[in-house]
């Protein structure tokens, strides 16, 4: 009798743990399984569009609700009220001001480099002061402060003056061991800079003719579909390549060497410092080296972080 009733009783137990467990688990499966469907509203760098996109396909969701917006520009938005399931940017020293805002979680995508794509070669950093650039607003887009400190370092070291452009559009440059480059908050066009509000911008304004070069990461030239092959002779500062666009368009691509690339952080300090309309400090940015981040704000916003976690990033043009 006692044996039947212990029987019993452990036989009561293990049914009450099971659905214990089944109780405790299927709150924590079904609601992640349910966030991961639907549009993901985000805040993309051009740079990450293709990749997240991917991302967001690969955990069963649609991509309609990504933005292509700069990473200043998105970042300035949320802090100002937006609310989105993802940001994503390509500049690492914005992480601390995400961070602050209070994500559920932030992946690194790895590290990248700078180049240069043009319509027409380039034999050297004196053909590329005297072409015409579309500059993405520094005040907007990472890219475009990366732009200013690079032509500033490459001027010091080869004595080409490239700054001489960005100066007639009022940015600063001082240098006192820690090169400062102050940016006015409004820039006007030139005869040989046009500004553009994003990447995305200024690499239509490559497309149309509109100018002759722009920066841009590599990743963003991954993203165009380019198939580089070496071409020209190198120099020290980049490796020339050529690619076709779509449409059957050459594009001549230049990828820089270290240090000028990025990949690691500069040889010494670099300070930007975005100015208001009255001409004081809006925002100070310590610039280093690439390093694309992704944030999630929501379930959907982790979904998508997790099917990151699970991709070949280095087919994107990123250096874990």
């Amino acid at each position: 009798m006692k044996t039947a009733l212990l029987i019993v009783l452990i036989s009561a137990l293990l049914i009450v743990a099971a659905w214990i467990v089944a109780v405790t688990q299927k709150p924590a499966s079904q609601p992640r399984a349910a966030a991961c469907v639907g549009d993901v509203s985000s805040f993309v760098a051009p740079t990450l569009i293709r990749v997240i996109k991917d991302a967001v396909a690969k955990a069963g969701m649609s991509t309609g609700g990504i933005q292509s917006v700069g990473s200043v520009e998105g970042l300035r938005k949320i802090q100002a009220g937006s609310r989105v399931d993802l940001y994503a940017s390509v500049d690492i020293e914005l992480r601390g001001d995400i961070e602050r805002v209070g994500p559920r979680g932030v992946f690194s995508l790895g590290r990248f480099k700078l180049a240069l794509a043009c319509r027409t070669p380039l034999r050297d950093l004196a053909d590329l002061a005297k072409v015409k650039i579309a500059l993405a607003d520094p005040n907007k887009a990472p890219i475009g402060y990366r732009e200013l400190a690079v032509s500033w370092w490459l001027q010091r070291d080869y004595g080409i003056n490239l700054t001489a452009r960005y100066k007639a559009l009022g940015v600063g440059f001082y240098y006192n061991g820690t090169l400062t480059i102050t940016v006015p908050s409004a820039l006007p066009n030139t005869n040989i800079t046009d500004i553009a509000p994003s990447l995305d911008g200024a690499w239509t304004k490559l497309e149309i003719g509109a100018v002759d070069c722009v920066y841009a990461y590599v990743p963003f030239l991954v993203n165009k579909h380019l198939s580089l092959k070496p071409h020209g002779e190198e120099t020290g500062y980049w490796t020339a390549y050529i690619g076709e666009a779509p449409g059957g368009k050459a594009v001549y691509v230049y990828v820089f060497k270290p240090p000028y690339d990025f990949l690691n952080d500069p040889p010494m300090p670099v300070r930007v410092v975005l100015l208001d309309p009255s001409g004081k400090p809006a925002k100070i940015i310590n610039v280093g080296h690439f390093e694309a981040f992704v944030a999630s704000f929501t379930e959907k916003g982790d979904c998508v972080l997790e099917a990151l976690k699970n991709m070949n990033l280095t087919a994107y043009g990123f250096v874990k």
